[in-house]
């Protein structure tokens, strides 16, 4: 999935949120999937620089700023969640992928490269994603055991992204890594 496709897949999903929201008992029986697919969305949302006139690996999508946007305009908490979960996963990938040269690096928009500060910019927003992903996933899905299933689901669908996909064992461990002491340390 592309960037393009991703955000239209996210925005699909927000517009059915209102729909869902009428009928409480349907919503909080959707919201796991909801949570999921808007992490699934949120993989590849930070490449949307691609077709916007910003550089590749701009500040602006390759951060959390996606996410203050999304508590500016007022999105469900569960939207929210899932897609820090799926940013937090693309922005370890990054972390780990290549040298920070070029392409590569952060670009911060009029202000140009972080050149190799990218790799804590990535880090810190990869894992500012991972912790708030975590915090709001506490709060929409309260029952533990739908919790750990949408959990194992998100660990499954790591594996796939950073290693079928992409083949990064590096970014898998530092994700898993994240994830572990976010989770570690709200248990």
């Amino acid at each position: 999935m592309n960037a393009t496709e991703s955000l239209l897949l996210a925005l699909c999903a927000l517009a059915a949120h209102p729909m869902l929201a009428r009928e409480p008992a349907v919503e909080r029986h959707a919201r796991p999937l909801f949570v999921l697919v808007l992490a699934y969305a949120g993989l590849a949302l930070p490449d949307i620089d691609h077709p916007l006139p910003l550089d590749h690996r701009s500040a602006l999508t390759h951060s959390a700023a996606p996410l203050a946007l999304a508590f500016w305009r007022a999105v469900p908490r569960a939207a929210i969640a899932g897609l820090a979960i799926g940013l937090g996963l693309h922005l370890a990938d990054d972390v780990v992928t290549t040298d920070m040269v070029g392409l590569a690096t952060v670009k911060v928009p009029f202000l140009g490269s972080l050149g190799a500060w990218s790799y804590p910019w990535l880090l810190g927003h990869a894992a500012l994603c991972t912790w708030l992903g975590a915090t709001l996933l506490r709060g929409v899905l309260p029952d533990p055991r739908l919790r750990a299933a949408v959990l194992g689901a998100t660990a499954v669908m790591a594996v796939w992204y950073l290693l079928g996909r992409e083949g990064n064992l590096a970014a898998l461990l530092l994700y898993g890594l994240l994830g572990w002491l976010v989770f570690r340390r709200g248990a």
